[in-house]
């Protein structure tokens, strides 16, 4: 079974929140890249996951793309 939690986006990985990144980390890398807000598909089992590879996910820019893949694969 597959889910729908949002996450922040940061190079290759999914963090939970900014904080789950770190402000050290964020202010080092800040000219290179931006967090950004995805909606991600993953495993149940995964939910409680405060950082995932991006390997793990599925992701998608807004919330109605990512619920309508999760009813997609809920489906099989």
């Amino acid at each position: 079974m597959k889910t729908v939690k949002p996450m922040y986006l940061f190079f290759d990985y999914l963090y939970e929140s900014l904080e789950q990144i770190g402000e050290e980390t964020l202010s080092e890398w800040s000219h290179k890249e931006t967090p950004i807000l995805k909606f991600c598909v993953i495993d149940i089992e995964d939910q409680d996951e405060k950082e995932l590879s991006t390997q793990w996910a599925w992701i998608h820019d807004n919330e109605i793309d990512a619920f309508r893949e999760m009813k997609e694969e809920n489906s099989y």
